[in-house]
């Protein structure tokens, strides 16, 4: 998705194939109970569990906006691009700094991702490093900002800020490795899990007590997240010691396909070596407004009604499917958008003004403002 450059432009998962989208109603049966319960029956979801994420870092005065919406959770890409612009240079964080600390100040955690690389390490920025020396300087990142943004770590203490509350403690490796536009155009698990494990050693070095998420996974054209996690797990069967969750973007035309997505992945992950002791995440969800197409495009009150269905439907199993939380992509509309994915915001494109969805966002959060 674009943000502000150089950093990568995510590409949201697209539309299952068919035989995905089959699996996923079969799968719908074994979470009936919960779907069935009205939208009004669910408490509150825990403070942490609802996060957003956008095209651009937040102001400061939308990090307040999020703060009174009692939205804990922030998720970030942490570019090297930006960080390491030149091979061996020195770390630039003042981007991140700033965003760290606005987001601290309200008592907002940072969910990073680390992503990008910089142009002596790949050819294009959305594509891994390109050979061991490039991957041990990713790695050194990885660590570096695992480091810095550690809950108890001098930045915060120097800002005056309470890092035992919003330090960063967890760390996503890469973002939709399962497509070819974020891996040199053919997706490798076998690459993907070599990178996690080197990432991770990198993590943990920096803070101990981190733990490490894997990529997000969508369902699109190419290996669906199910097949993709067993080929990372033949290619590394102890792969589990390396990562703490894993995580999964189960864009469906329904909350019903979504959460079937969801069910599918845990099934898989339990199926694997160590995977049922893993908790996971819904690292991006969310539904666009505009002209309905069958597909992610609805009417704003379809959004705001596929919003609540789907956060209720998915605390209903969060327990028994060990989901740590779940990201909304994005808080607002990108300007002059002209793509369904820059048309899934909770704000329109000037960042205040809110669609049904902001409100009903409230309801899900037990938030002040909740409005159906």
């Amino acid at each position: 998705m674009k943000a502000t450059a150089p950093a990568v432009r995510y590409h949201p998962g697209r539309r299952p194939s068919r035989g995905a989208v089959a699996g996923l109603l079969v799968s719908l049966a074994l979470v009936a109970a919960a779907t069935l319960a009205p939208a009004n029956a669910f408490a509150a979801a825990p403070p942490g569990f609802v996060g957003l994420q956008g095209w651009n870092p937040p102001t400061s005065t939308q990090l307040d906006t999020f703060r009174r919406a009692k939205v804990k959770t922030y998720r970030q890409q942490i570019s090297w691009a930006v960080v390491q612009p030149s091979r061996g240079g020195p770390y630039r964080w003042d981007r991140y700094d700033r965003l760290f600390a606005n987001a601290g100040r309200q008592g907002i955690t940072i969910l990073p991702v680390l992503l990008g690389s910089p142009p002596w390490a790949a050819s294009r920025q959305p594509y891994p490093p390109n050979s061991s020396s490039n991957r041990r300087a990713f790695y050194k990142f990885a660590e570096t900002a695992a480091f810095r943004y550690r809950p108890n770590s001098a930045f915060w203490k120097r800002r005056g800020i309470n890092g035992a509350v919003v330090g960063a403690r967890q760390w996503q490796v890469w973002n939709e490795p399962n497509l070819g536009s974020y891996w040199n155009g053919r997706p490798n698990a076998s690459e993907y899990a070599r990178l996690v494990r080197g990432a991770n050693e990198g993590i943990k070095r920096g803070n101990p007590g981190a733990t490490t998420i894997l990529a997000g996974m969508p369902w699109s054209r190419g290996p669906t997240p199910p097949d993709f996690l067993r080929a990372m797990f033949r290619a590394d069967p102890k792969l589990s010691n390396a990562f703490g969750s894993a995580a999964v973007h189960p864009y469906d035309t329904t909350p019903d396909g979504s959460v079937g997505g969801v069910r599918l992945f845990r099934k898989t992950l339990n199926s694997l070596p160590g995977g049922r002791y893993r908790s996971i995440w819904v690292t991006e969800i969310g539904w666009a407004t505009g002209p309905p197409d069958r597909r992610f495009q609805v009417r704003e009150a379809t959004q705001a009604r596929n919003l609540e269905l789907f956060y209720n439907k998915l605390l209903a199993v969060r327990t028994s499917y060990r989901i740590r939380g779940a990201i909304w992509f994005s808080f607002a509309d990108y300007p002059k958008a002209d793509w369904w994915a820059e048309r899934t915001g909770l704000l329109r494109s000037d960042g205040r003004s809110g669609k049904p969805s902001w409100y009903r966002l409230k309801c899900v959060t037990g938030a002040p403002g909740c409005r159906r």
